[in-house]
């Protein structure tokens, strides 16, 4: 005697094998978080107060596959950003706005990056 009905599913192996691939690659987002980076900073760049110019060409983005961090590299850069109530300098956000001002488009590339790598999914 067997143990009962016997299932077979075709197309498992497929799936599997395509559920590992997508896996791995949403473990790397390097050049979507390259993009993200490169288009905020750019932003913040041509939005930073300008008196000199030094704060503007010193905003610098950095990513990796798990991440993205923009910044700038002048002393007064956070001062620029905050102020600084105790010696009245008033803020002059330029990074915070950056991304704000991007927010719609980045969460468009990491939906089309997903999107992109889900479609990819094959089998069962």
């Amino acid at each position: 005697m067997t143990g009962g009905p016997t299932v077979r599913v075709d197309g498992a192996d497929v799936l599997a094998r395509s559920l590992a691939s997508a896996g791995r690659q949403l473990q790397d987002w390097a050049q979507v978080n390259a993009a993200a980076a490169a288009r905020v900073a750019q932003v913040a760049a041509r939005r930073a107060p300008k008196r000199s110019g030094r704060l503007a060409g010193s905003v610098a983005a950095q990513s990796d596959k798990s991440g993205a961090t923009i910044s700038a590299s002048v002393v007064y850069a956070k001062v620029q950003e905050y102020g600084w109530a105790q010696r009245h300098i008033r803020a002059q956000p330029y990074l915070r706005p950056a991304l704000n001002e991007q927010r719609d488009e980045l969460v468009g590339l990491y939906d089309d990056r997903m999107k992109t790598v889900l479609s990819q999914v094959k089998g069962a």
